[in-house]
Parts: C-alpha cells; sequence; structure tokens
C-alpha cells in the first residue's frame, strides 16, 4: 500500500529540516517535564517550526483548495497537523501565554 501524500510530504519536510526537527523534538519532551522552565526556547524554536510546517502544508493543498476537492484540502491540511502533533505533542501550545493564578 503506498504512502498517502501528506506522510510522504511530511517525512520530505522532516529530513529537509532534520537538524531542527531533532532539536524541537528534544526542547518538546524538556517543555513537557518543566514548562516554565523551557517556555521561551520551545516558542522561539516552535516558531521556526509552525513556518516550516505552513509552508509544506501550504505547498501541498494549495492545488487543491481551488478547485473541486476545497473541502477535501481541509481534511489533509488537518491530517498533516496530526501527522506533526505525533512527533511534537505540544505543538498547539507553541506562542500560548499561559498566566499564573
Amino acid at each position: 500500500m503506498p504512502t498517502p501524500k501528506y506522510k510522504a510530504y511530511f517525512n520530505e519536510m522532516f529530513q529537509a529540516n532534520q537538524e531542527k526537527m531533532m532539536r524541537f523534538m528534544v526542547i518538546n519532551q524538556d517543555y513537557a517535564n518543566n514548562k516554565e522552565k523551557h517556555k521561551k526556547e520551545f516558542d522561539t524554536l516552535g516558531k521556526e517550526i509552525q513556518e516550516i510546517i505552513s509552508a509544506w502544508q501550504e505547498k501541498l493543498c494549495h492545488t487543491m483548495e481551488k478547485g473541486k476537492y476545497g473541502t477535501y484540502s481541509t481534511k489533509i491540511a488537518d491530517k498533516f497537523i496530526e501527522e506533526a502533533v505525533k512527533y511534537f505533542p505540544y505543538y498547539h501550545e507553541i506562542g500560548i501565554k499561559f498566566s499564573k493564578k
């Protein structure tokens, strides 16, 4: 069974940016252990990772959005992000400010 296109794109993106991706995986693990201590570093590198992922997501979906597969494009984009979350479980916390009570 062939690899789905979104997974192939994700793997290609990961390989093309392997050093940053691996560094962010480590920071993601450190962040899980101590969010306050690693928040700044997590957000700084996380912004770069978000930009890379967004660019590749755009590359994957841009032609679908204009045609009859527009709704399918959204599903593919979501699957692409889900793939990122598998590697970076705290991906959705990049740039979020937490307030102390």
